[in-house]
């Protein structure tokens, strides 16, 4: 659920008659959230129509070889892989969901995943339109404070670059570098560039050379292998762009910030160039790599560029 839906749910363990139910009898305590969950995990299984293996292999990627004996046996030893542990279960425990059936049967609901999700809509865990195809994927939906922690750090403190080091990180910052991505886009990754060839010996009858260059922001500068942010974009693999916001592989302290290809300031990425033959093959020996150092000069947006090319501007002006 949404953050303000966790909130809604941490709250109800906030009451008084809560903290003096714990007191008496840590049981009860625990019984509650065993319900809360099974809720939930009925919940999710609303509007699922599956034949059950069909069911068990749309959730296993959820699964590791680890989580047979781990699997949530203590529901107060809650970590980041427990929420994906939980919608494994939703899908292939039916057990899971008693708890929670028993719940709607002493408040009167409908014994159903219809029932569990009015009740969470009602209790305001989960909002009216909750995208359910997103719970059950597994896909994190939020940074736990540790990777938060590792964002503002390398953003803040990792000055250590090996390729700088290395001395083998490029400095392309006389390209001009175009970004074109949506309006709304935040994390910028990719831009192009068109380098001219100049060569000593080219006479005035020559035709000039072009390289073509695409610049990928470097992960790998501020996210390490082995490291707290890598092993949490791993857990994620891509961004999810959803049509009311989005879901970030990696903190957006850093994603959007010091990794992200921002204009008219100095970023980090690695480059691509290449020389292309006149029947638009790539010429084998024109190819270089390199880390490198860009700075984006437009940043440009979809309809901007649909905009330049429908008017046929900007070309020989740049060139």
């Amino acid at each position: 659920c949404t953050r303000q839906g966790e909130e809604k749910l941490e709250s109800l363990f906030l009451d008084d008659r809560m903290e003096e139910a714990a007191i008496k009898d840590a049981r009860i305590v625990k019984g509650a959230v065993v319900c809360l969950q099974s809720l939930l995990v009925l919940g999710m299984s609303y509007g699922v129509v599956m034949n059950p293996d069909v069911l068990e292999r749309s959730v296993s990627h959820m699964r590791e070889p680890t989580d047979e004996n781990e699997i949530l046996q203590d529901p107060f030893e809650w970590t980041h892989e427990s929420s994906r542990r939980l919608k494994y279960l939703s899908a292939t425990d039916e057990s899971m969901k008693m708890a929670g059936l028993q719940l709607l049967a002493a408040l009167q609901r409908k014994r159903s995943p219809l029932g569990a999700y009015e009740i969470l809509v009602r209790m305001g865990a989960w909002g009216k339109h909750e995208n359910l195809v997103l719970l059950r994927s597994g896909f994190p939906l939020r940074f736990t404070e540790g990777e938060e922690e590792a964002a503002v750090q390398a953003a803040t403190s990792n000055l250590h670059d090996p390729d700088e080091l290395l001395n083998i990180r490029q400095d392309y910052r006389n390209q001009k570098v175009y970004t074109i991505d949506g309006a709304s886009a935040l994390e910028i990754d990719d831009g192009l560039s068109v380098e001219v060839i100049k060569d000593d010996q080219e006479g005035e009858g020559e035709e000039r050379r072009y390289r073509y260059w695409i610049h990928i922001a470097d992960a790998d500068r501020w996210a390490p292998r082995n490291s707290d942010l890598f092993a949490a974009a791993r857990r994620r693999g891509c961004s999810i762009y959803l049509p009311d916001g989005a879901l970030s592989m990696m903190p957006t302290r850093i994603s959007t910030q010091v990794m992200s290809l921002n204009a008219n300031t100095d970023a980090c990425a690695l480059s691509l160039g290449v020389e292309l033959a006149m029947d638009g093959s790539i010429i084998d020996s024109s190819i270089v790599v390199a880390p490198s150092r860009i700075r984006v000069s437009y940043r440009l947006t979809y309809d901007e560029v649909d905009e330049m090319i429908e008017d046929g501007i900007a070309f020989n002006e740049e060139w």
